[in-house]
Protein backbone atom coordinates (compact mmCIF):
# COMPACT_ATOMS: atom_id res chain seq x y z
CA UNK A 1 0.00 0.00 0.00
CA UNK A 2 1.74 3.56 -1.29
CA UNK A 3 1.60 6.09 1.54
CA UNK A 4 -0.05 9.32 -0.23
CA UNK A 5 2.39 12.14 0.71
CA UNK A 6 0.35 15.39 -0.20
CA UNK A 7 0.46 18.82 1.17
CA UNK A 8 -1.92 17.87 3.82
CA UNK A 9 -0.31 15.01 5.48
CA UNK A 10 2.58 16.26 5.38
CA UNK A 11 1.37 19.24 6.63
CA UNK A 12 -0.48 17.13 9.44
CA UNK A 13 2.76 15.01 10.26
CA UNK A 14 4.60 18.19 10.92
CA UNK A 15 1.93 19.10 13.13
CA UNK A 16 2.21 15.58 15.17
CA UNK A 17 6.23 15.96 15.28
CA UNK A 18 6.80 19.70 16.47
CA UNK A 19 3.56 18.45 19.28
CA UNK A 20 5.72 15.42 20.56
CA UNK A 21 9.28 17.01 20.85
CA UNK A 22 7.93 20.15 22.33
CA UNK A 23 5.43 18.41 24.76
CA UNK A 24 8.29 15.90 26.23
CA UNK A 25 10.57 17.95 28.00
CA UNK A 26 13.07 15.48 27.62
CA UNK A 27 13.10 15.03 24.04
CA UNK A 28 12.85 19.45 23.71
CA UNK A 29 16.61 18.97 25.25
CA UNK A 30 17.44 17.18 22.20
CA UNK A 31 19.02 20.38 19.95
CA UNK A 32 18.51 18.20 16.67
CA UNK A 33 14.99 17.10 17.45
CA UNK A 34 13.68 20.47 18.55
CA UNK A 35 15.97 22.85 15.81
CA UNK A 36 14.90 20.38 13.12
CA UNK A 37 10.60 20.39 14.36
CA UNK A 38 10.99 23.50 14.29
CA UNK A 39 12.52 23.80 10.70
CA UNK A 40 10.40 21.48 9.39
CA UNK A 41 7.24 23.62 10.40
CA UNK A 42 8.63 26.83 8.92
CA UNK A 43 8.94 25.03 5.52
CA UNK A 44 5.53 23.39 5.12
CA UNK A 45 4.41 26.87 6.83
CA UNK A 46 5.91 28.48 3.56
CA UNK A 47 4.73 26.00 1.71
CA UNK A 48 1.03 26.21 2.89
CA UNK A 49 1.31 30.20 2.95
CA UNK A 50 2.86 31.00 0.02
CA UNK A 51 -0.06 30.60 -3.17
CA UNK A 52 -2.68 32.61 -1.15
CA UNK A 53 -0.84 35.02 0.91
CA UNK A 54 -3.64 34.87 3.06
CA UNK A 55 -4.25 35.92 6.81
CA UNK A 56 -7.27 34.87 8.65
CA UNK A 57 -8.64 36.63 12.09
CA UNK A 58 -6.59 34.35 14.23
CA UNK A 59 -3.34 34.93 11.93
CA UNK A 60 -3.93 38.96 12.70
CA UNK A 61 -4.71 38.38 16.62
CA UNK A 62 -1.22 36.27 17.08
CA UNK A 63 0.86 38.68 14.96
CA UNK A 64 -0.53 41.48 17.24
CA UNK A 65 -0.02 38.79 20.21
CA UNK A 66 3.56 38.24 19.19
CA UNK A 67 4.40 42.35 18.20
CA UNK A 68 2.92 42.60 22.43
CA UNK A 69 5.18 40.23 23.62
CA UNK A 70 8.28 41.83 21.71
CA UNK A 71 7.14 45.06 23.11
CA UNK A 72 6.68 43.86 26.79
CA UNK A 73 10.68 42.43 26.71
CA UNK A 74 11.84 45.67 25.40
CA UNK A 75 10.29 47.95 28.25
CA UNK A 76 11.43 45.49 30.83
CA UNK A 77 13.50 47.04 33.48
CA UNK A 78 16.98 46.20 32.10
CA UNK A 79 18.16 44.58 35.25
CA UNK A 80 15.04 42.21 35.08
CA UNK A 81 15.82 40.91 31.36
CA UNK A 82 14.14 37.34 31.96
CA UNK A 83 11.71 37.30 29.19
CA UNK A 84 13.71 36.56 26.21
CA UNK A 85 13.35 33.04 25.72
CA UNK A 86 9.86 32.86 26.81
CA UNK A 87 9.26 36.07 24.21
CA UNK A 88 11.45 33.94 21.34
CA UNK A 89 9.25 30.61 22.55
CA UNK A 90 5.47 32.49 21.85
CA UNK A 91 7.15 33.54 18.44
CA UNK A 92 8.60 30.03 17.58
CA UNK A 93 5.25 28.69 18.95
CA UNK A 94 3.46 30.81 16.49
CA UNK A 95 5.19 29.06 13.59
CA UNK A 96 3.06 25.76 14.32
CA UNK A 97 -0.26 27.67 15.26
CA UNK A 98 0.08 29.66 12.21
CA UNK A 99 -0.16 26.39 9.99
CA UNK A 100 -2.10 24.79 12.18
CA UNK A 101 -4.49 27.81 11.58
CA UNK A 102 -4.50 27.27 7.88
CA UNK A 103 -4.97 23.56 8.02
CA UNK A 104 -8.57 24.29 10.05
CA UNK A 105 -9.56 26.66 7.22
CA UNK A 106 -9.24 23.97 5.09
CA UNK A 107 -11.42 21.78 6.57
CA UNK A 108 -8.99 19.67 8.68
CA UNK A 109 -10.18 20.37 12.62
CA UNK A 110 -11.33 16.88 13.15
CA UNK A 111 -7.29 15.77 12.11
CA UNK A 112 -6.04 18.28 14.06
CA UNK A 113 -7.92 17.40 16.99
CA UNK A 114 -6.53 13.42 16.29
CA UNK A 115 -3.23 14.81 16.38
CA UNK A 116 -3.51 16.87 19.50
CA UNK A 117 -4.99 14.05 21.12
CA UNK A 118 -2.07 11.36 19.91
CA UNK A 119 0.88 14.16 20.80
CA UNK A 120 -0.56 13.95 24.22
CA UNK A 121 -1.14 10.53 24.90
CA UNK A 122 2.20 9.53 23.58
CA UNK A 123 3.69 12.18 26.48
CA UNK A 124 1.59 10.87 29.12
CA UNK A 125 2.54 7.28 27.85
CA UNK A 126 6.18 8.33 28.08
CA UNK A 127 5.62 9.45 31.67
CA UNK A 128 3.50 6.80 32.72
CA UNK A 129 6.29 4.32 31.43
CA UNK A 130 9.45 6.10 32.98
CA UNK A 131 7.44 6.51 36.20
CA UNK A 132 7.62 2.51 36.26
CA UNK A 133 5.38 -0.17 37.48
CA UNK A 134 7.02 -0.10 41.05
CA UNK A 135 5.96 3.68 41.62
CA UNK A 136 2.02 2.76 40.52
CA UNK A 137 -0.30 5.11 42.59
CA UNK A 138 2.73 5.17 45.59
CA UNK A 139 2.97 8.74 45.08
CA UNK A 140 1.72 11.53 42.71
CA UNK A 141 3.22 11.13 39.10
CA UNK A 142 5.40 14.46 38.65
CA UNK A 143 8.78 15.90 38.76
CA UNK A 144 9.09 13.58 42.38
CA UNK A 145 8.86 10.15 40.75
CA UNK A 146 10.54 11.28 37.27
CA UNK A 147 13.63 13.26 39.54
CA UNK A 148 13.23 16.14 36.84
CA UNK A 149 11.70 19.29 38.11
CA UNK A 150 10.49 19.96 34.01
CA UNK A 151 7.93 17.28 34.53
CA UNK A 152 5.20 19.30 36.37
CA UNK A 153 2.29 16.93 37.81
CA UNK A 154 -0.36 19.31 37.50
CA UNK A 155 0.50 19.85 33.79
CA UNK A 156 0.57 16.25 33.43
CA UNK A 157 -3.20 16.21 34.99
CA UNK A 158 -4.64 18.96 32.64
CA UNK A 159 -2.92 17.33 29.72
CA UNK A 160 -4.44 13.84 30.13
CA UNK A 161 -7.94 15.21 31.11
CA UNK A 162 -7.72 17.82 28.30
CA UNK A 163 -7.11 14.56 25.78
CA UNK A 164 -9.78 12.56 27.19
CA UNK A 165 -12.50 15.12 27.13
CA UNK A 166 -11.38 15.22 23.14
CA UNK A 167 -11.53 12.01 22.65
CA UNK A 168 -15.42 11.66 23.59
CA UNK A 169 -15.60 15.35 21.17
CA UNK A 170 -13.94 14.13 18.48
CA UNK A 171 -16.20 10.68 18.02
CA UNK A 172 -19.38 12.63 18.69
CA UNK A 173 -18.74 14.77 15.45
CA UNK A 174 -17.15 11.93 13.57
CA UNK A 175 -16.51 8.09 14.81
CA UNK A 176 -14.87 7.11 11.48
CA UNK A 177 -10.87 7.27 11.44
CA UNK A 178 -8.22 6.06 13.69
CA UNK A 179 -9.95 8.06 17.31
CA UNK A 180 -12.92 6.02 16.29
CA UNK A 181 -11.52 2.33 16.38
CA UNK A 182 -13.38 1.18 19.88
CA UNK A 183 -9.83 -0.71 20.92
CA UNK A 184 -7.42 2.48 20.23
CA UNK A 185 -10.78 4.52 21.56
CA UNK A 186 -10.94 2.69 24.97
CA UNK A 187 -7.19 1.99 25.28
CA UNK A 188 -6.36 5.60 25.49
CA UNK A 189 -9.17 6.46 27.83
CA UNK A 190 -8.36 4.36 30.23
CA UNK A 191 -5.09 5.38 30.01
CA UNK A 192 -5.19 9.10 30.13
CA UNK A 193 -8.00 8.75 33.16
CA UNK A 194 -5.72 6.98 35.35
CA UNK A 195 -2.96 9.32 35.03
CA UNK A 196 -5.49 12.19 35.53
CA UNK A 197 -6.08 10.87 38.84
CA UNK A 198 -2.55 9.28 39.46
CA UNK A 199 -1.26 12.91 39.03
CA UNK A 200 -2.96 13.81 42.01
CA UNK A 201 -3.80 17.39 40.12
CA UNK A 202 -6.93 18.92 41.30
CA UNK A 203 -6.89 20.95 38.37
CA UNK A 204 -7.19 18.22 35.75
CA UNK A 205 -9.32 15.79 37.78
CA UNK A 206 -11.95 19.45 37.89
CA UNK A 207 -11.24 19.64 34.31
CA UNK A 208 -12.09 15.74 33.21
CA UNK A 209 -15.00 16.20 35.75
CA UNK A 210 -16.79 19.36 33.71
CA UNK A 211 -15.58 18.19 30.46
CA UNK A 212 -17.52 14.83 30.78
CA UNK A 213 -20.20 16.58 32.36
CA UNK A 214 -20.82 18.89 30.03
CA UNK A 215 -20.45 16.73 26.94
CA UNK A 216 -23.68 14.29 28.33
CA UNK A 217 -25.60 17.26 29.24
CA UNK A 218 -24.92 18.93 26.07
CA UNK A 219 -25.83 15.79 23.79
CA UNK A 220 -28.34 14.90 24.61
CA UNK A 221 -31.09 15.18 21.87
CA UNK A 222 -34.04 15.34 23.81
CA UNK A 223 -35.54 17.10 27.13
CA UNK A 224 -36.05 13.23 28.23
CA UNK A 225 -32.55 12.53 27.11
CA UNK A 226 -31.01 15.43 28.73
CA UNK A 227 -32.95 15.41 31.84
CA UNK A 228 -31.33 11.67 32.10
CA UNK A 229 -27.74 12.43 31.62
CA UNK A 230 -28.34 15.09 34.03
CA UNK A 231 -29.36 12.64 36.65
CA UNK A 232 -26.44 10.09 35.43
CA UNK A 233 -23.65 13.00 35.53
CA UNK A 234 -24.83 14.02 39.33
CA UNK A 235 -24.89 9.89 40.36
CA UNK A 236 -21.65 9.80 38.95
CA UNK A 237 -19.80 12.59 40.52
CA UNK A 238 -21.37 11.35 44.12
CA UNK A 239 -20.24 8.06 43.17
CA UNK A 240 -17.09 9.11 42.20
CA UNK A 241 -16.20 11.28 45.45
CA UNK A 242 -17.37 8.58 46.96
CA UNK A 243 -14.34 6.37 45.91
CA UNK A 244 -12.16 8.99 46.31
CA UNK A 245 -12.74 9.35 49.65
CA UNK A 246 -12.97 5.65 50.83
CA UNK A 247 -10.44 4.21 48.46
CA UNK A 248 -7.03 4.58 50.77
CA UNK A 249 -4.48 4.61 47.86
CA UNK A 250 -6.91 7.09 46.03
CA UNK A 251 -7.68 9.00 49.05
CA UNK A 252 -4.08 9.86 49.69
CA UNK A 253 -3.44 10.60 46.04
CA UNK A 254 -6.10 12.97 45.58
CA UNK A 255 -9.14 12.56 47.50
CA UNK A 256 -7.55 14.79 50.69
CA UNK A 257 -6.22 17.29 48.06
CA UNK A 258 -9.75 17.95 46.71
CA UNK A 259 -10.79 17.74 51.21
CA UNK A 260 -9.08 20.59 51.51
CA UNK A 261 -9.82 22.47 48.46
CA UNK A 262 -13.54 21.69 49.34
CA UNK A 263 -12.88 23.13 53.24
CA UNK A 264 -11.39 26.34 51.69
CA UNK A 265 -14.28 27.21 49.60
CA UNK A 266 -16.65 26.76 52.37
CA UNK A 267 -14.36 28.49 55.40
CA UNK A 268 -11.95 30.41 53.48
CA UNK A 269 -9.34 28.62 56.03
CA UNK A 270 -6.26 27.77 54.60
CA UNK A 271 -5.08 23.81 55.87
CA UNK A 272 -2.38 23.45 53.12
CA UNK A 273 1.13 24.38 52.49
CA UNK A 274 0.58 24.65 48.66
CA UNK A 275 -2.62 26.12 48.71
CA UNK A 276 -0.95 28.89 50.91
CA UNK A 277 1.43 29.11 49.03
CA UNK A 278 -0.22 29.39 45.89
CA UNK A 279 -2.31 32.49 47.56
CA UNK A 280 0.41 34.22 48.35
CA UNK A 281 1.97 34.11 44.91
CA UNK A 282 -1.29 35.01 43.45
CA UNK A 283 -1.56 38.36 46.52
CA UNK A 284 2.18 39.21 45.08
CA UNK A 285 0.73 39.27 41.47
CA UNK A 286 -1.93 41.39 42.17
CA UNK A 287 0.49 43.83 44.31
CA UNK A 288 2.73 44.25 41.29
CA UNK A 289 -0.53 44.68 38.45
CA UNK A 290 -1.66 47.32 41.03
CA UNK A 291 2.29 49.10 40.88
CA UNK A 292 2.87 48.20 37.04
CA UNK A 293 -1.41 48.50 35.44
CA UNK A 294 -0.96 49.80 32.32
CA UNK A 295 2.06 47.60 30.40
CA UNK A 296 3.14 45.15 33.66
CA UNK A 297 6.60 44.73 34.56
CA UNK A 298 7.01 42.69 31.63
CA UNK A 299 6.91 38.80 29.95
CA UNK A 300 7.74 36.69 32.86
CA UNK A 301 8.15 38.98 35.01
CA UNK A 302 6.28 37.97 37.90
CA UNK A 303 8.71 34.65 38.46
CA UNK A 304 12.04 37.08 38.20
CA UNK A 305 10.04 39.66 41.09
CA UNK A 306 9.08 36.71 43.31
CA UNK A 307 12.09 34.81 43.24
CA UNK A 308 14.11 37.61 43.67
CA UNK A 309 11.55 38.54 47.16
CA UNK A 310 10.96 34.97 48.32
CA UNK A 311 14.34 32.77 46.85
CA UNK A 312 11.12 30.90 44.94
CA UNK A 313 11.12 31.10 41.07
CA UNK A 314 8.01 29.84 40.16
CA UNK A 315 4.33 30.75 38.27
CA UNK A 316 1.28 32.20 40.10
CA UNK A 317 -0.39 29.10 39.17
CA UNK A 318 -3.05 31.56 38.23
CA UNK A 319 -3.18 33.12 34.20
CA UNK A 320 -5.37 35.98 35.14
CA UNK A 321 -3.33 37.60 37.71
CA UNK A 322 0.46 36.30 36.02
CA UNK A 323 -0.78 37.87 33.02
CA UNK A 324 -2.07 41.32 34.39
CA UNK A 325 1.59 41.70 36.71
CA UNK A 326 3.39 40.60 33.60
CA UNK A 327 1.81 42.42 30.75
CA UNK A 328 -0.81 44.90 32.24
CA UNK A 329 -4.42 45.85 30.94
CA UNK A 330 -3.06 45.36 27.40
CA UNK A 331 -1.63 41.94 27.36
CA UNK A 332 -4.82 41.30 29.07
CA UNK A 333 -6.97 42.25 26.90
CA UNK A 334 -5.44 41.91 23.66
CA UNK A 335 -4.39 37.76 25.34
CA UNK A 336 -8.23 37.10 25.93
CA UNK A 337 -9.79 39.13 23.49
CA UNK A 338 -9.51 35.51 20.97
CA UNK A 339 -11.57 33.85 23.31
CA UNK A 340 -14.18 36.79 23.39
CA UNK A 341 -14.19 36.98 19.75
CA UNK A 342 -14.56 32.98 19.80
CA UNK A 343 -17.60 33.12 21.77
CA UNK A 344 -19.16 36.03 19.64
CA UNK A 345 -19.20 34.36 16.79
CA UNK A 346 -21.65 31.30 18.41
CA UNK A 347 -24.97 32.98 16.98
CA UNK A 348 -23.57 33.21 12.91
CA UNK A 349 -21.36 30.12 13.23
CA UNK A 350 -22.50 27.06 11.08
CA UNK A 351 -20.55 24.19 12.70
CA UNK A 352 -23.61 21.60 14.31
CA UNK A 353 -20.93 20.72 17.45
CA UNK A 354 -20.53 24.31 18.69
CA UNK A 355 -21.77 23.94 21.75
CA UNK A 356 -19.32 21.34 22.72
CA UNK A 357 -16.52 23.57 21.06
CA UNK A 358 -17.95 26.48 23.46
CA UNK A 359 -17.95 24.52 26.34
CA UNK A 360 -14.48 23.16 26.03
CA UNK A 361 -13.04 26.93 25.47
CA UNK A 362 -15.09 27.88 28.23
CA UNK A 363 -13.33 24.78 30.58
CA UNK A 364 -9.62 26.30 29.58
CA UNK A 365 -10.74 29.75 30.59
CA UNK A 366 -11.97 28.70 33.62
CA UNK A 367 -8.83 26.54 34.56
CA UNK A 368 -6.90 30.02 33.99
CA UNK A 369 -7.61 30.16 37.61
CA UNK A 370 -4.92 27.74 38.91
CA UNK A 371 -2.72 27.34 35.17
CA UNK A 372 -0.71 29.51 32.99
CA UNK A 373 -1.85 29.57 29.87
CA UNK A 374 -0.22 32.55 27.62
CA UNK A 375 2.84 31.00 27.26
CA UNK A 376 1.77 27.72 26.91
CA UNK A 377 2.01 25.65 23.73
CA UNK A 378 -0.94 22.95 24.74
CA UNK A 379 -3.13 25.05 25.78
CA UNK A 380 -2.47 27.77 22.72
CA UNK A 381 -2.79 25.04 20.28
CA UNK A 382 -6.64 24.25 21.78
CA UNK A 383 -7.27 27.93 21.43
CA UNK A 384 -6.15 28.14 17.79
CA UNK A 385 -8.16 25.13 16.78
CA UNK A 386 -11.43 25.94 18.39
CA UNK A 387 -11.20 29.90 18.06
CA UNK A 388 -10.44 29.35 14.45
CA UNK A 389 -13.01 26.61 13.57
CA UNK A 390 -15.44 29.28 15.36
CA UNK A 391 -14.06 32.34 13.30
CA UNK A 392 -14.01 29.89 9.93
CA UNK A 393 -17.45 28.63 10.23
CA UNK A 394 -18.63 32.05 11.17
CA UNK A 395 -16.94 33.95 8.16
CA UNK A 396 -17.95 31.04 5.89
CA UNK A 397 -21.80 31.61 7.21
CA UNK A 398 -21.77 35.24 6.23
CA UNK A 399 -20.37 34.65 2.77
CA UNK A 400 -23.37 32.19 1.62
CA UNK A 401 -25.49 35.12 2.79
CA UNK A 402 -23.78 37.32 0.83
CA UNK A 403 -23.55 35.05 -2.34
CA UNK A 404 -27.27 34.26 -1.53
CA UNK A 405 -28.09 38.00 -1.52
Amino acid sequence: MRLRLDKTTVSLFTVLLFLIVNFNTELNQISVLHTGSIALCFVVLLWQFMPTAKLHQYHIWRVIYILWAVLSYFLQSSQLGVGRNYMLDIILQSLVLFLVCILVYQGYFKELVTVYVCATFFTVAYVMIEAGSSQFFTQQLGSLILGNSRWNGNEIGVWASTAFVLILIRNKIDSAGFLGRKSVKWIMLVVLAVATVWTGSRTGLLLFVMGVAGYFILTGETQSTKARNVLIVILGLFLLYYILMNNPTLYSLIGVRMERLFSFIQTKEITEISMDRRNSMIHYAWQLFKEHPLFGVGINGFNAYYGASSGFYTYSHNNFVELLSDGGIVGFVIYYSIYIKAFLCHKTSTVEYKKLLLMFLFIIVLIDYSTISYMSLKIQYLVCILASQMLYTSEYSRAEVVYGE
